[in-house]
């Protein structure tokens, strides 16, 4: 590991880990406007828990290959280009995967909600939205891999993408609150 890399780890474990106190903390919660208090349990920070929280980061990978898959057949399709069925096989295989660190790191977040019963109904939504999210570009990967019709695995991209827009607004609004967004 070089310099670069151990200094960045330290930072972010530095920066991702809260000040363990010895009473009950509290936080502000924005919830339509209004800052309420919530209650936080003072425990200390497990290896689990700390995984969780770079969830923000890393909801940011499906986002990333979603878009370049999405982008990649588009081009494909606008200009006939062709032997590029094995990188795009890759890069679709490379999407699917790219789920499963957001997926669990958002699974292990999702263990600190326990108890806030307002962000707890949001969490799950959110949850369930991102799961058919990563359930439609499985599906896709196997319309692929079974070399289906170009245009349904791109329409396929797109619904995915379309519905982890959807999802990433519900993390904004749990995050932000519900007037982040016009709508």
């Amino acid at each position: 590991m070089n310099r670069f890399n151990a200094l960045f780890l330290i930072t972010s474990l530095f920066f991702a880990a809260p000040a363990v106190a010895d009473q009950e903390e509290q936080i502000e919660v924005i919830d339509d406007g209004e800052m309420i208090d919530t209650p936080v349990p003072s425990e200390e920070l497990t290896p689990l828990m700390l995984i969780g929280r770079f969830h923000p980061p890393l909801v940011h990978l499906p986002i990333g290959w979603a878009t370049a898959l999405a982008l990649a057949d588009i081009l494909v399709i606008l200009f006939a280009i062709g032997g590029l069925e094995k990188a795009l096989k890759i890069l679709h295989i490379g999407t699917v995967l790219s789920f499963l660190p957001a997926i669990g790191s958002g699974l292990l977040r999702f263990q600190e909600y326990a108890g806030a019963t307002e962000a707890i109904d949001e969490a799950i939504v959110h949850r369930n939205v991102m799961f058919i999210a990563a359930a439609i570009a499985l599906i896709g990967l196997v319309l692929r891999l079974k070399k289906m019709n170009r245009y349904a695995i791109l329409f396929m991209s797109l619904i995915c993408i379309g519905i982890m827009t959807y999802g990433a607004h519900l993390g904004g609004v749990m995050v932000y609150g519900s007037d982040y967004l016009p709508f």
